[in-house]
């Protein structure tokens, strides 16, 4: 009789370590990914109409070139005019893409991305620089960046750049930049 209760308490106990190391990963793991995050990775099939980008830009003239991306019916454009505004609202909601200038004020483009990269570090982000160096360049990609644009743009070298980010990061996104 012995023998069964101590068998029975090793079974009980061992499968409730095992719980609590399953709930200790699947709480880690939601810690690392925003829930939503988890059906993107899963399905990203519906991106082609829900694509949200955030863009941190101090600039007002290159704002607009950014909301043109909106006006082509793939992208949901949201437009901040700092890095910390950039940050709170990511953590608020749920972004595919992020663009930030250099020069945003309160805080620098790479530093933005430091903290969006610690919050998100499955979110891609592109570093806009007006004088881009090759130490600048391995600053923003040490930071996580997946790339840097050189301002001045053009709209159809943007439409391109994001086009083949969405491409790498969301492969079930197929021939989104040929449409």
């Amino acid at each position: 009789m012995k023998v069964v209760k101590f068998l029975s308490f090793y079974y009980e106990t061992t499968c409730i370590a095992w719980w609590g190391v399953f709930f200790a990963w699947a709480r880690t793991l939601l810690r690392v990914f925003r829930f939503s995050d988890f059906f993107l990775l899963l399905d990203s099939s519906d991106l082609l109409n829900n694509f949200s980008l955030l863009v941190a830009d101090q600039d007002r003239d290159y704002r607009t070139r950014y909301q043109d991306l909106a006006r082509t019916g793939r992208y949901q454009v949201h437009m901040v005019g700092s890095g910390h505004e950039a940050f709170e609202i990511a953590g608020d909601q749920s972004f595919h893409l992020t663009i930030v200038d250099d020069r945003v004020p309160e805080m620098g483009g790479i530093e933005t991305i430091r903290l969006l990269m610690g919050r998100t570090p499955i979110l891609p982000c592109v570093l806009v620089v007006q004088n881009p160096t090759k130490e600048r360049r391995m600053e923003a990609l040490g930071a996580g960046a997946v790339t840097m644009i050189t301002k001045p743009f053009d709209l159809e070298m943007l439409h391109v750049t994001v086009d083949r980010i969405i491409e790498k990061c969301y492969p079930s996104v197929k021939s989104f930049g040929s449409s």
